[in-house]
């Protein structure tokens, strides 16, 4: 039994020990991970460092990870490589791949026993890796999320691919049924972050993240990844990365593996099903989809119209590329559900892209997701959007969009708890998504558990106070207690910070329900001479017409959103904002129509 670590009480004992100067100790700490601990005092702070910890992170650091694809099925190979410390070219532990963020004590190893630098130094890397995997200090990890890859090119450019890989590292780790992985919209939050990682963790309710850097160089691409968590006992050292551009694709895969082994939840193989395209595209193809990914990812209108355009010029450059296909139909299903587009141009295309992604690769959630969508919203073809958001969680237990749009699709069947308990999972998945925390508030209204949504909308605005989706949130909760001046505050509110079809609906409406009639025709006839007719709701329009108790108008306006296939009518199980219609004998035909599952 080996004896205990010898501790080395300040810099200059560590800089000793390690045969160098301060100044260099100190700089391998804030740029390579150097694994220093610190004691904070009343007014000061001291530091301390183990001499096993050191050994291990010095033997480490002379292994050089070079990545090149494995010609049988394009997954990256690791192999090592020795190379002497400090040395320019094959130390790629070096500082220009520097670790992420203020907390390089946390970079380290987990093996601080005397003598096992003498162990490290003649292993080879993967015995290396499986010794850190499977070290005696093992915490059991069953959540995790990745923070954004910092962008370490002077290039302000490469930011969309350092994003871009972090998300497809996370759609890899997502896979894994075991853990629950942490949304890249929330994780997107932490972006060049100075929060401590006890107050991340806290935040996103995790047991780790992963952390670490991206460095386009030419045709070379370097990252450095590296687990993290806040325990005492576990620690792992960083990997880094070093591939041509051309392979860039295989890189998210191979890190999530490498993850994977380190938490004991490994990927396995991918799922089985058919898969036409087994190349990847070239570098400008998926950099294209990977702008795509970028712009997609913001939630508004212009940025949805701009990935569009990326993930056209992706499959101009290779028309079988499954992904772009998908992320099409997510952006036409968007689009439609924004009321940017009319149903049936959005959701047609919609539908279109998720079939031809899923007939090149019917393993993709996201096109299932998508094409759910699109079933139920447009279609209203309830069985088909059932089986399709389940195939879409079976092949990713933790695609956040899946369980929300899930959560949207048991509204529409007037399931209003299975869609609390959908929106919740959601929220678990994405804590600090804007819209999956505007509509968990809606859909506990639509429960009729109005404490429970009133504490969640402001729970969205305490993430977001000018969130214009949040304060129709509120204006949601009032209506339904007839609170109608306070609905009326909260949609003036959201209109001022940015005015859409859905929310001059429920203005117009909730002036109606106050009396207010005046300013409800106004708005009605706002509505009827938009602009832009074809992005307004047949449905709004009968929504209005309604509240004023023109029965007739609005059953007229019902057919015709029917009629159109408007998205808008598959809340009519639930909508409040229509409940002066349903004693009505014009009704339960309509509502009989939609098909609505029992």
């Amino acid at each position: 039994m080996s004896e205990s670590p010898s501790r080395l009480d300040s810099w200059k004992e560590i800089a000793s020990y390690l045969g160098r100067s301060e100044k260099t100790v100190r700089r391998w700490e804030e740029a390579e991970g150097l694994p220093v601990h610190r004691l904070h005092h009343q007014k000061s702070s001291s530091v301390y460092a183990y001499s096993g910890e050191l050994d291990a992170w010095r033997a480490a650091r002379t292994i050089a990870i070079k990545c090149e694809p494995d010609p049988n099925d394009g997954a990256v190979k690791v192999e090592a490589e020795e190379a002497p410390l400090g040395h320019p070219e094959g130390a790629k532990r070096s500082t220009d791949a520097p670790a992420r963020g203020p907390r390089p004590w946390l970079i380290g190893s987990i093996m601080a026993a005397v003598g096992v630098s003498g162990f490290l130094a003649g292993m080879p890397w993967s015995g290396l890796r499986q010794f850190v995997a499977r070290g005696p200090n093992v915490v059991r990890i069953q959540s995790l999320a990745m923070l954004p890859l910092a962008n370490l090119s002077s290039d302000a450019e490469q930011e969309y691919l350092a994003d871009g890989m972090t998300e497809q590292i996370v759609a890899q780790l997502a896979k894994v049924s075991s853990v629950r992985v942490i949304s890249p919209s929330s994780a997107m939050h932490y972006k060049n972050t100075k929060k401590a990682l006890t107050e991340i963790v806290r935040e996103l309710n995790v047991d780790a993240v992963v952390e670490g850097s991206f460095l386009r160089s030419g045709t070379r691409i370097r990252m450095t990844v590296q687990l993290v968590t806040t325990s005492r006992e576990l620690h792992f050292p960083a990997d880094v990365y070093e591939v041509d551009a051309r392979n860039a694709q295989a890189l998210p895969l191979h890190v999530a593996r490498d993850i994977g082994s380190k938490i004991h939840a490994g990927l396995g193989t991918q799922p089985s099903g058919s898969r036409a395209s087994e190349k990847y595209p070239d570098p400008e193809t998926y950099e294209n989809y990977l702008r795509g990914r970028h712009f997609l990812a913001m939630r508004n209108a212009e940025a949805m119209k701009k990935a569009v355009t990326y993930f056209h010029q992706a499959l101009r450059g290779e028309p079988r590329y499954a992904p772009a296909y998908a992320g099409l139909a997510v952006a036409y299903d968007l689009l439609g559900s924004y009321e940017v587009l009319p149903s049936n141009e959005s959701f047609s295309k919609a539908k279109q892209f998720a079939n031809q992604a899923l007939q090149l690769d019917n393993t993709l959630a996201e096109a299932y997701t998508a094409r759910a969508m699109a079933a139920f919203f447009w279609e209203f073809n309830w069985s088909a959007a059932d089986q399709d958001f389940q195939r879409a969680m079976a092949l990713d237990p933790n695609l956040a969009l899946a369980h929300h749009w899930y959560g949207e699709y048991w509204t529409s069947v007037g399931k209003a708890d299975r869609a609390v308990a959908e929106l919740k999972r959601a929220r678990e998945l994405d804590p600090l998504s804007l819209p999956i925390n505007a509509t968990l508030g809606r859909v506990y209204r639509d429960a009729g558990q109005y404490e429970e949504a009133l504490q969640q909308c402001r729970r969205t605005l305490d993430l977001h106070p000018l969130f214009a989706m949040g304060h129709w949130c509120l204006s949601q909760v009032y209506v339904g207690q007839k609170r109608y001046a306070a609905a009326i505050a909260e949609l003036e509110l959201a209109n001022s910070l940015g005015t859409t079809p859905l929310q001059l609906r429920d203005l117009g409406w909730a002036h109606a329900a106050a009396g207010n009639t005046a300013k409800a025709r106004e708005i009605l006839q706002a509505l009827k001479h938009s602009s832009q007719p074809t992005s307004v709701s047949p449905y709004s329009i009968a929504v209005v017409h309604a509240a004023l108790g023109e029965k007739d108008e609005a059953f007229r306006w019902l057919n015709r959103a029917y009629a159109e296939r408007d998205s808008q009518i598959t809340y009519l199980a639930l909508d409040p904002e229509i409940d002066s219609l349903r004693s009505d004998s014009r009704f339960p035909p309509l509502l009989k129509r939609l098909q609505i599952p029992p």
